[in-house]
């Protein structure tokens, strides 16, 4: 949430990944996840959070899709960042 990036901001934390979570709702739809990313990303910047030192991963925890491993193949299209665990 919101309040959670300002409380590790204020906290001294510098770097933050981004899990969009239940992206399998909206099939793995790009388009979804840069809406989603678009619309966090002006307030983390002004939170103090450097664009480099943010990570955004698309996800599935009651798949479990792209926590440790990714099989989706619509998700596999369009995204070749980290995993989740890989972020970490």
């Amino acid at each position: 949430t919101r309040e959670h990036a300002l409380l590790v901001r204020s906290l001294g934390v510098a770097q933050l990944i981004v899990a969009i979570n239940k992206l399998d709702t909206a099939d793995w739809a790009q388009y979804r996840y840069e809406d989603i990313k678009d619309s966090i990303l002006p307030f983390l910047k002004s939170a103090g959070f450097r664009v480099a030192d943010i990570t955004f991963v698309p996800c599935s925890g009651f798949r479990g899709e792209n926590l440790i491993e990714r099989k989706e193949e619509n998700l596999k299209a369009w995204y070749d960042g980290p995993t989740l665990i890989q972020a970490i």
